[in-house]
C-alpha cells in the first residue's frame, strides 16, 4: 500500500504536467501547472508554464496581425481572395464577393474553392493550376459570363504565399473592366486588355 501511495505521489506532478500539454495543444488559452517542491518535476513545471505563457501570447498578436491584414484586405477596393495551400477560400473582401457573386456574410470562408466558384470556371482553372505549379499570374485578362448576363471582364493577378510548391496559398486580387480602364495603367497593358476583352 505504501508503495502504491508513493506511486500516485510521484506521478501527480508527470500528470499535472501531461494534462496541462494536452490542454495546450488543443488550443486551451490560461494554462498553469501547479506542482509543489523544488525538484526536477518542479523545474519542468515551471518551464511549462513559462512556455504556456508564452504560446498565449505569440497567439494573441498573431491574433491580432491577423485581424490588422484581414482589415486590410476589406478595404481595398478590387476584389480580393485569400486560398489556402489546400484549396479552401479563407477570405474574400466585399468587392470579390460582388464581383462573382458569392454569398457575404462569411458563409463560404474555409469551404472548398472548387465549390464556391463553380460557376467561375476559367477563374478556378486559374486558382488551381497557380496552387498546383507554385506560380502566380499578373493581368491576366479574363471574362466571366452566367446564365445569359452580361460578361464581367476582369484583370485577375495571382500572388502566391510562399515559394513555390510549399506557398501557404493564394492571394487573388481581380481588377473589374470598367475600374481597370479608369486606372493608371501603361497604354500597352492597356491596348492589350482592350484587344484581349473584345
Amino acid at each position: 500500500m505504501s508503495v502504491t501511495l508513493l506511486g500516485n505521489f510521484l506521478l501527480r506532478p508527470v500528470r499535472a504536467i501531461t494534462t496541462g500539454l494536452e490542454a495546450l495543444t488543443v488550443g486551451a488559452k490560461d494554462i498553469k501547472v501547479e506542482v509543489s517542491g523544488g525538484d526536477e518535476l518542479g523545474t519542468l513545471a515551471d518551464k511549462f508554464n513559462q512556455l504556456s505563457r508564452r504560446v498565449r501570447a505569440d497567439r494573441a498578436q498573431w491574433e491580432s496581425e491577423r485581424g490588422n491584414f484581414f482589415n486590410v484586405f476589406r478595404s481595398i477596393n478590387d476584389a480580393v481572395m485569400l486560398v489556402d495551400a489546400d484549396g479552401s477560400l479563407l477570405f474574400s473582401n466585399n468587392e470579390a464577393q460582388g464581383a462573382l457573386g458569392l454569398p457575404a456574410g462569411g458563409l463560404i470562408e474555409g469551404k472548398p474553392i472548387a465549390t464556391v466558384l463553380s460557376k467561375a470556371r476559367p477563374l478556378l482553372q486559374m486558382i488551381e493550376a497557380s496552387l498546383a505549379a507554385g506560380t502566380g499570374a499578373h493581368d491576366v485578362a479574363l471574362e466571366l459570363s452566367d446564365n445569359g448576363n452580361a460578361p464581367v471582364r476582369f484583370l485577375v493577378s495571382i500572388f502566391p504565399l510562399g515559394q513555390g510548391r510549399e506557398a501557404a496559398g493564394l492571394l487573388v486580387m481581380l481588377v473589374t473592366s470598367a475600374r481597370f480602364a479608369n486606372s493608371k495603367t501603361s497604354s500597352i497593358t492597356r491596348a492589350v486588355w482592350q484587344g484581349s476583352a473584345a
